[in-house]
């Protein structure tokens, strides 16, 4: 019994130490104003992501809309819908969800994010490179969920919203 609580004592120091890293790290990123970011008007370069079972998969002509997500609250508001839905919910709409993980500590990611996110049914393609991140990220909206709306790779809208309600009207308004 001894020996457990030791090692529980042990866990619970190494992840506040994670933590503590964590926010003191995160304090001081600062962005870079220098990456193109995505304009309405303007078309993206396609691109291709592993999702979180390690496949590559790609954004394309025929992809009408990108659902991404900067932030732990906003990323579990997705989720939350999503799990209610049938796996192929997105797809048949062609529709793809992108999920930031860049900011995340590697163990963190690999033992607390990664097992969560193997567990959902639909593809989420996942961002793990800072920079990459930023051609999409818009700081001042980084805790909302961003739409982008594409017709053959060109943007045609972009929105910013914060519901599982919002999320499914504007999903289910693609036809």
């Amino acid at each position: 019994m001894y020996r457990e609580r030791e090692v529980n004592i042990k866990k619970i120091a190494l992840l506040s130490m994670v933590i503590v890293g964590v926010f003191f790290i995160g304090c001081g990123k600062k962005s870079n104003s220098n990456i193109k970011k995505v304009v309405v008007g303007e078309k993206i370069k396609a691109f291709t992501l592993k999702t979180q079972h390690d496949k590559p998969m790609s954004i394309g002509d025929k992809t009408k809309m990108i659902i991404f997500v900067f932030a732990k609250g906003s990323g579990h508001t997705v989720k939350q819908f999503l799990d209610k839905q049938l796996a192929d919910y997105l797809s048949k709409r062609d529709i793809v969800f992108v999920a930031d993980v860049s900011p995340m500590p590697s163990l963190i990611r690999k033992y607390l994010a990664m097992p969560d996110l193997r567990s959902r049914k639909y593809p989420i393609m996942l961002i793990y490179d800072e920079k990459f991140a930023e051609k999409f990220k818009n700081d001042e909206k980084s805790d909302d969920i961003m739409i982008v709306y594409l017709d053959n790779l060109t943007v045609k809208k972009i929105k910013y919203i914060k519901t599982a309600e919002e999320l499914k009207k504007i999903i289910e308004s693609i036809k």
